[in-house]
């Protein structure tokens, strides 16, 4: 908290009016908070960095006539099937090459990292990274 106290006058006794003989009263003080500092505008993408010990990669390949899911959560869980386990948290994480990637996020630990390639109108997996315990 920050008080803020304020005295003017030149300290002056004089019995003729003029410029030093003025009374100021109390000092002002008051007892207003600070406004809070605005909150930093930098914005953080989601995590994408595997920590897991020994990651693989998984590069897959598709004919050329296979559409793909408008939504890249949804082509990610589709064409991975039964990697993806019902507690699973699937969500599309920032990406600066504007292609979606998809992270998989397992009992708090980012497990997968799923890039997608543009198809027909829609997303197919490119490439998946993953922790060993994904694959399981």
């Amino acid at each position: 908290m920050l008080v803020l106290v304020l005295a003017a006058g030149c300290g002056q006794e004089t019995s003729e009016p003029g410029a030093g003989n003025t009374e100021t009263g109390p000092p002002k003080v008051t007892t207003e908070p600070m406004p809070d500092p605005p909150a930093p505008t930098e914005t953080r993408s989601a995590d994408t960095r595997l920590e897991c010990a020994n990651p693989t990669v998984m590069q897959v390949d598709h004919f050329s006539d296979v559409g793909g899911n408008p939504d890249p959560v949804k082509a990610a869980r589709a064409q991975l099937g039964k990697k993806i386990r019902s507690g699973d948290v699937v969500e599309q994480a920032d990406s600066p090459g504007g292609k979606p990637l998809v992270r998989v996020v397992r009992d708090g630990e980012l497990v997968a990292i799923v890039h997608l390639m543009s198809a027909d109108g829609g997303w197919l997996v490119d490439q998946v990274e993953m922790c060993p315990d994904f694959a399981r």
